[in-house]
């Protein structure tokens, strides 16, 4: 099978939220996997999306085509399973390149390899998945041994930095593993005029700082919170507004701001905000602060700095390398280092900073990079395999 000027990529996605009950809502939901596919395209590949799911169905919008696949089992599917069905798709294509979403599916990865021409590259993708647990020995050895030969089989693993391969070495993945270090997703938001962006969030201080997550303990919301009670009284202009949707602990965080009389005042709890218009709140903002533990990405983190909004956020690899030395860095959990941070971003000048951070995200994070660089790496792994010897 000959490579044309147009690679052949297959991005096969085998999970999905139940919630999403047609396909049409899915593609409206699932902003990354149809921006990859249309970045990708864009960037000189044919690309067709396989996506695991209760029915069979085809959808096209705009230049992404994904092919629904019926699956047995749950919405996700488990490590073993060989999902026959969306491989049998997958191999029907004749791809030059295989992408696969997640880490967390070697019995798939293996069925490919198997089913798929020697000249075919796969490349697995880390979305931030479950890595699994530690059995005890001898059993943790011979599971380790069986995801290894698995991983094996692909040719690359994607991930925003690549620290994050680290937990997976644990797991199987070989240490001289191909890793490539390469964004998760761009974002399709654009800045907002800074005042009509005010004139319709109400977001209007000096600085005004904003969160966007989850209320959850890997986001850490309890210890922003303390930074904020410590710094606050040095930014006498300083307000600041959360938005969330999923919050488990939005009663605990309640509790901590109504306990704060300077959090009551300053801190406002917004709730959900539809995705339409969080451009606009943060062309409003000044600082973006986050707590997260762990993150594979960090999509609200890309929006933000999309819009020039400083980067107030943890010391955490994914975090360091999109944010390429813009914005502030601290150790997470560490409340003391984040309302230092804080201070010092609210002396900057916001006007130099936005216009800096800006011009990084063109440069690295913006879904045209990401469209170059996976077609100039995927196609140096189809050369790769097609100078080796057939097995």
């Amino acid at each position: 099978m000959a490579v044309t000027n147009r690679l052949r990529i297959v991005q096969l996605n085998l999970a999905y939220s139940p919630a999403l009950d047609t396909p049409a809502a899915l593609i409206e939901s699932y902003h990354t996997l149809t921006g990859w596919a249309d970045a990708v395209h864009r960037a000189g590949a044919d690309v067709v999306t396989v996506q695991r799911y209760a029915s069979d169905s085809e959808v096209t919008r705009g230049c992404c085509r994904v092919l629904f696949v019926r699956d047995e089992g749950g919405a996700i599917a488990a490590p073993w399973d060989s999902c026959r069905r969306p491989i049998d798709a997958v191999v029907t294509l004749q791809p030059d390149v295989v992408h696969v979403n997640g880490l967390m599916f070697p019995g798939v990865i293996g069925s490919l390899r198997g089913r798929l021409p020697w000249s075919t590259a796969i490349a697995i993708q880390d979305h931030s998945g479950t890595v699994p647990r530690a059995w005890p020995w001898p059993f943790d050895r011979l599971r380790r041994r069986r995801w290894h030969e698995a991983f094996r089989c692909a040719d690359a693993f994607v991930f925003t930095a690549g620290e994050l391969a680290d937990q997976w070495h644990a797991v199987g993945l070989a240490p001289d593993a191909t890793i490539l270090e390469v964004p998760e997703a761009g974002t399709t938001i654009a800045p907002v005029p800074r005042e009509d962006a005010m004139a319709l969030t109400g977001v209007r201080a000096s600085p005004a700082i904003l969160w966007v997550a989850r209320l959850d303990r890997n986001k850490d919301p309890l210890t922003v919170l303390s930074a904020l009670e410590m710094a606050l009284p040095r930014l006498p202009g300083a307000r600041v507004w959360m938005v969330y949707d999923e919050a488990p602990l939005e009663g605990v965080v309640a509790e901590r701001i109504d306990a704060s009389a300077l959090l009551r005042e300053r801190v406002t709890l917004v709730g959900a905000v539809p995705h339409e218009h969080i451009g606009s709140w943060f062309s409003a903002a000044d600082i973006f602060v986050s707590g997260s533990r762990h993150e594979g990405s960090g999509y609200a983190l890309i929006e933000s700095m999309t819009c020039g909004v400083m980067p107030c956020v943890t010391s955490i690899p994914a975090f360091r390398a999109l944010t390429g030395g813009q914005g502030a860095l601290w150790t997470v959990g560490d409340a003391d280092a984040c309302a230092a941070a804080l201070v010092d971003l609210a002396a900057r000048d916001r006007d130099v900073e936005r216009t800096a951070i800006r011009r990084h995200c063109a440069g690295a994070l913006s879904w045209e990079q990401i469209g170059q660089r996976t077609v100039h790496n995927y196609r140096a792994l189809v050369t790769a395999r097609r100078d080796r010897s057939s097995p």
